[in-house]
């Protein structure tokens, strides 16, 4: 279970790193740190379940907490709006939970993501084979942009 936990952040933390390597570098370098922080940490939502206590748990059945939840988010985007002073930090961590979100969504073992709880336990999700193919566009469009910038011609020997 633990090598799986860590293999799995791992895979979270790179499909938000990949994806933030398709934003404009100024928008990048302020979001990125939160966000890449928000794709992992969201997960520490499953720590009372290893330690046998299910109270975050949607239903019964449930493989993920009701923090793994369109709410969450939501009081994040609240946050930023009040405290202007963190705007950068609470948007970052936004993105971050949604890209882990993204990849949760993906998962193989028909676990699903309750996206709409309070309003409904019901889990969402899609074919891994989308998320794979997502990311090698993603992929694609680094290397592109990698290939396109004024830094990768300059620097060619």
């Amino acid at each position: 279970m633990v090598a799986g936990g860590l293999l799995d952040e791992v895979a979270h933390f790179l499909t938000a790193l990949l994806l933030l390597q398709a934003l404009p570098p100024e928008l990048r370098a302020k979001i990125a740190v939160p966000a890449l922080i928000g794709s992992v940490a969201i997960d520490l939502d499953h720590l009372p379940g290893y330690l046998g206590n299910n109270f975050l748990m949607v239903g019964a059945g449930s493989a993920r907490p009701a923090t793994h939840s369109l709410v969450t988010p939501l009081v994040l985007l609240v946050l930023a709006l009040t405290l202007r002073r963190h705007r950068t930090l609470f948007l970052g961590l936004v993105l971050g939970i949604g890209l882990h979100f993204f990849r949760d969504l993906a998962e193989g073992n028909g676990s699903g993501v309750p996206l709409l709880w309070p309003l409904s336990e019901r889990s969402f999700s899609y074919p891994h084979g989308a998320y794979v193919a997502l990311m090698a566009g993603v992929v694609a469009a680094d290397l592109l942009l990698a290939l396109l910038s004024p830094r990768a011609r300059t620097a060619v020997p």
